[in-house]
């Protein structure tokens, strides 16, 4: 970080943790949609057996 500041300043600072963040982002989305999608599919494919016994 010391480095990105004595090369870019305050804006190259500013654009690095602004890139950080983003990646950060990006991987707690996807985290989360491939943890929550299986349990999800499971209780509707639990669900449509249910209703297709009776």
């Amino acid at each position: 970080m010391v480095q990105i500041v004595r090369k870019d300043c305050a804006a190259g600072l500013w654009g690095h943790l602004k890139d950080q963040f983003a990646d950060l982002k990006a991987t707690v989305m996807d985290t989360l949609c491939c943890r929550t999608n299986p349990f999800v599919w499971h209780f509707y494919f639990k669900k449509f057996l249910s209703l297709s016994k009776t």
